[in-house]
């Protein structure tokens, strides 16, 4: 047996169970042990530590509520930065098609010999296709892309007609606006990624703090019943909801003593321990 000390000791413990489960065992237990607490309290559980489950139980619906919300603005920036990603794939090989027309289109400048034109396209041809090859959804590649592109089009070989310069500057500025954006929404997706990843550190205390509560409640009262003889009331002290993950309903004996303690290393003890299998079926918390 161990008594969880540090916030670390918590989180080992919260992490192995669903802050929903827990919420559901105080809903469960909460009325039968504001109703017994002239008995727990003399066994060690009373009014302080009845107070602080419930104030646990308000944090924790809290908690998860934020958890939500920030799972929700993540996932909102994964789409908003693939989208952007997209858009930006979509403008280069726009941009790459461009300079691949006005290079063949391209008329050689007034002395200039067929060897030099031969270079010249040649040399261009090479940065245009660059451009190419697989870019997947990785923002900083798309970002030097289209950077790259910028820099292409600004090329003598690629210039325009006078007539045609408005279009190829609206289509420049569309580009360096897309470049300019992809940066900040990648910045917003990691600092989402950053807040889950701490609510959920924090959560997995929080869940770790108020199950070691209920579990000492339970403990008391049902020690406390089966001393008294009332098997039928210990029995009642249970923490079902967290007995077993795989979905199978709990079936706790009236009145049943002992139960492993929340270690993580801790096997399942043997069959008629109805808290073991729970305690060691682990959780995952999405980030």
């Amino acid at each position: 047996m161990s008594i969880p000390i540090t916030a670390e000791d918590f989180s080992a413990i919260g992490e192995r169970f669903q802050s929903e489960d827990i919420i559901d065992e105080i809903d469960r237990l909460l009325p039968l042990a504001t109703a017994d607490i002239p008995q727990l309290a003399t066994r060690g559980y009373g009014p302080t530590e009845l107070t602080k489950l419930t104030v646990l139980r308000s944090t924790l619906i809290a908690e998860v509520a934020s958890r939500n919300q920030q799972r929700g603005s993540k996932k909102g920036s994964r789409q908003v930065e693939a989208h952007a990603i997209k858009e930006g794939k979509l403008v280069l090989r726009s941009g790459e098609a461009m300079a691949l027309a006005t290079l063949t289109n391209r008329t050689p400048a007034s002395g200039e010999t067929a060897l030099q034109t031969q270079q010249l396209v040649t040399d261009t041809l090479e940065q245009i296709e660059a451009l190419g090859g697989n870019i997947g959804h990785d923002s900083a590649k798309i970002r030097t892309r289209l950077t790259s592109l910028v820099s292409i089009l600004t090329l003598p070989a690629l210039a325009v007609d006078p007539s045609d310069a408005p279009a190829r500057a609206e289509f420049v500025a569309k580009v360096q606006a897309a470049i300019a954006a992809l940066p900040q929404l990648a910045e917003q997706k990691k600092t989402h990624q950053q807040d889950a990843k701490t609510g959920t550190s924090s959560l997995d205390e929080l869940d770790g703090r108020t199950y070691t509560n209920l579990k000492t409640m339970t403990r008391v009262g049902r020690t406390y019943w089966n001393e008294h003889g009332n098997r039928q009331r210990a029995g009642e002290y249970q923490l079902n909801a967290l007995n077993d993950r795989a979905g199978k309903p709990a079936a706790p004996k009236a009145g049943g003593e002992g139960e492993a303690e929340p270690k993580a290393e801790a096997k399942p003890e043997a069959a008629g321990k109805p808290e073991a299998a729970g305690e060691a079926a682990g959780k995952k918390k999405a980030p």
